[in-house]
């Protein structure tokens, strides 16, 4: 309990201070689960990185926050790949490229 004015207005500052940080970051909290229930409950699907994108983040930060949680690993190839039950949730769409990937045919592993 402060003794003094200047301790009260000082007590008074910091309380302002830390309401205004929570406040901003309750905004941004507010703003990534908007995007994220949009995100989940759209019928259009996104890439990983569209989805770093709308998330404002790297998309090497996302893959990497994705093999982390280990919904997904990278297959022999490195190529990041999410695991079956994810995609049987309906989490994850793979498509895999028909055509030429960089300048050679794609085959199936």
């Amino acid at each position: 309990m402060p003794k003094t004015r200047p301790e009260a207005l000082r007590l008074a500052a910091d309380l302002a201070e830390k309401m205004d940080a929570q406040q901003a970051r309750l905004l941004a909290q507010q703003l990534a689960v908007k995007f994220v229930d949009r995100y989940t409950s759209s019928e259009t699907c996104l890439s990983l990185s569209n989805s770093a994108k709308g998330l404002s983040i790297p998309p090497m930060t996302l893959n990497r926050s994705r093999e982390e949680d280990r919904s997904t690993f990278r297959n022999q190839r490195k190529v990041l790949e999410p695991y079956a039950d994810f995609i049987q949730r309906g989490f994850f769409v793979v498509s895999y490229p028909t055509g030429l990937c960089a300048g050679r045919r794609c085959r199936p592993e």
